[in-house]
């Protein structure tokens, strides 16, 4: 299975095979918006493609903050553009990457030198994209099982959401200073491991969270592996938390996905998360 692609910002001026073409004046290509279409299975069209990386007959020609105006050379009657989208990997700014569950938007069109195009980025997830859906919120809650033992601190719907009618959220007082909760379903490690895995998940949150896996391993002993802690988002952000390396991991069979905060020493707040789905192939 084919891994992430890394990106590396390629200079137009180091690209050779486009750049002493017969025709020096480049065409144009205006990217402004994104869409994600998705169907009522992969669920709410959630994203956060700010960049998009470019290929030109074959040739990266970089990686392009949106929006864009991106002159493009060609030594061919017809130019043909492959366009990715790039999502930051497990939310750190200087980590972009090519997100490996999206189709590439393909354009071809007539060498015009000067000429303007504006295209409609609309990406969809491959067909060979599996999504196990842990949480949308909108007919059940599935962070429901309490791994700090307090049945009395738990996700709750609420409206307060763009996604949909409802999301979840909890709320940390000082009665209830922390928490630790996990999703009832439980996902068979063999089943996706051997592939890019990643947990996309919308959220807002007036405290810090982590936020990683739960292993089960033989015998039954559950143990917690964080991978990221989120820092306050007053706006409605979105994450992708990539678990291929942690699945790779061959000492345990099953996980759920678990998220906690404890902040008894820093404050109080709350957390909602709406749109939780481990993304595979």
């Amino acid at each position: 299975m084919k891994s992430c692609i890394y990106i590396i910002c390629v200079s137009l001026l180091s690209s050779c095979s486009l750049f002493d073409a017969d025709k020096p004046e480049p065409m144009y290509f205006n990217m402004d918006e994104v869409q994600l279409q998705t169907t009522v299975l992969q669920g709410e069209n959630t994203h956060k493609i700010r960049d998009v990386s470019v290929y030109a007959d074959g040739f990266s020609i970089g990686l392009y903050p949106l929006p864009a105006n991106i002159p493009v050379l060609s030594e061919r009657e017809e130019v043909e553009l492959f366009i990715f989208g790039v999502i930051r990997n497990n939310g750190i700014a200087s980590n972009p990457i090519e997100y490996p569950f999206y189709d590439p938007v393909i354009i071809v069109r007539d060498f015009e030198a000067f000429s303007d195009n504006t295209i409609d980025l609309n990406f969809r997830y491959s067909d060979q994209t599996r999504i196990i859906q842990l949480g949308d919120f909108e007919t059940s809650n599935t962070f429901n099982v309490n791994v700090d033992n307090n049945p009395d601190i738990t996700f709750i719907r609420s409206a307060e959401t763009p996604y949909g009618n409802f999301c979840g959220k909890i709320t940390i007082t000082a009665d209830h200073p922390s928490f630790e909760k996990t999703t009832f379903t439980k996902i068979e490690r063999g089943d996706i491991a051997g592939s890019p895995v990643f947990l996309e998940l919308d959220y807002r949150n007036d405290i810090p969270f982590a936020i990683g896996l739960l292993r089960i391993e033989p015998g039954g002993f559950f143990v917690p592996n964080y991978k990221l802690i989120l820092t306050e988002q007053n706006e409605w952000n979105k994450v992708y938390l990539e678990l291929t390396d942690e699945l790779n991991d061959t000492q345990f069979d099953q996980f759920t996905i678990l998220i906690g905060s404890n902040q008894s020493s820093t404050g109080f707040g709350s957390i909602w998360i709406d749109n939780v789905r481990l993304v595979y192939k």
